[in-house]
């Protein structure tokens, strides 16, 4: 009779699945909670620091905490990218990488790091590096059942939702001309 021989998952595979939430029960509650809380602390750090007085007392913190959360994401991002083939095995490891690199949370989980390191390289548009920073509340769709179920009605109902924006642009429009053609004898400054 014939042994088969029992191999344990590569490394990638591991680590696929860690990433993925695949693991064990325990182990994808602590990876959730862990990286909803870095995100939702690294997103208050980020407000916080927009107040001058509270950002002259605690800069170092906020630096320290920016420096971690940063590094932190910089690693995941690799992962993914390195782990991504095992999404779909029968294709080229690169299209699977480009693939994730290019999609939506690929994106998301690129611009998660990248302002600190920006600001670190001397890149001094503080607005572009706040929005991109704010971006790492789009991971939050990753780890909660809750923000996925919201990212997967809105992405279902694009097509409704840009109507529906559309048609509000067009009314804001209408109202602000019918306002100004109606108000401006009476007001002629404003």
């Amino acid at each position: 009779m014939k042994r088969r021989k029992i191999t344990a998952p590569s490394v990638r595979v591991r680590i696929y699945r860690f990433l993925h939430l695949l693991g064990p029960e325990l182990e994808r509650k602590i990876h959730s909670r862990f990286m909803i809380l870095l995100v939702l602390v690294s997103a208050v750090a980020l407000m916080l620091s927009s107040e001058p007085s509270i950002a002259a007392d605690y800069f170092t913190l906020f630096m320290l905490l920016e420096a971690f959360a940063s590094s932190f994401f910089l690693l995941e991002y690799l992962l993914r990218v390195w782990s991504s083939p095992e999404q779909n095995p029968d294709q080229s490891t690169l299209s699977c990488r480009l693939r994730y690199i290019f999609s939506i949370m690929g994106l998301v989980d690129l611009a998660s790091f990248l302002p600190f390191f920006l600001l670190l390289a001397g890149y001094d548009q503080t607005s572009v590096l706040v929005l991109l920073q704010l971006m790492r509340l789009f991971k939050l769709t990753r780890y909660s059942p809750a923000f996925r179920l919201l990212a997967d009605v809105l992405k279902d109902e694009a097509e409704s939702l840009m109507v529906a924006i559309t048609l509000m642009f067009i009314i804001f429009i209408f109202a602000s001309v019918g306002i100004y053609t109606f108000e401006h004898e009476v007001q002629p400054e404003a």
